[in-house]
């Protein structure tokens, strides 16, 4: 049986009392991520010759044109060498062009020029028909928890890497003090 329909049939407890890492919260989003991942990998290969990464620079610059490459590494969540590759990219392929700014050059817009433009909304419609089909065996309500869910375990992982707890080296003598590590050491 494979951990994706495993983890289907799994109830939900598994998730709070994982019994090995197929049941973790991390290793579900993460066949999840993946699963879509390569559903809109191929969506944007085959159906449009681009990569996720230049579907993103597309996306996030629609959304804000005219912004710097700094600003639009931000909103596409990409690094500046990622950001600035996929823009000499989408460049040469003609469906954005960067403004320059005479006073400072890493200051210069980037913008959608009509053929980038005009992809981004065949990409966009297209991505929707997809997300639909995604989320087709999902009632209403289903859907409404799964966004209020996602919401909130962005905002607990946000907290946790902003905290000290995280990546701090464990103390194997109070791990052996405690109840539940007692049982773990021995």
């Amino acid at each position: 049986m494979t951990a994706q329909v495993k983890a289907a049939t799994q109830p939900t407890s598994l998730l709070t009392q994982p019994a090995g890492i197929e049941d973790m919260l991390d290793y579900q989003l993460y066949l999840l991520y993946r699963e879509c991942g390569y559903v809109i990998e191929r969506l944007c290969q085959v159906e449009f010759g681009v990569s996720r990464r230049r579907w993103r620079i597309l996306a996030a610059l629609s959304a804000a044109e005219g912004i710097t490459v700094s600003d639009l590494s931000k909103r596409a969540e990409l690094d500046i060498a990622q950001t600035s590759r996929a823009i000499g990219t989408l460049a040469r392929e003609g469906y954005l062009k960067r403004l320059a700014d005479s006073r400072n050059a890493r200051f210069s817009q980037v913008v959608l020029t009509e053929k980038g433009r005009n992809l981004y909304h065949s990409m966009f419609a297209r991505f929707c028909q997809v997300n639909k089909q995604l989320l087709r065996d999902l009632s209403e309500d289903q859907v409404q928890h799964l966004c209020t869910a996602i919401s909130i375990l962005r905002n607990t992982a946000t907290q946790l890497n902003a905290s000290s707890s995280i990546g701090t080296p464990i103390d194997s003598n109070a791990l052996a003090r405690s109840p539940r590590g007692s049982s773990a050491v021995k």
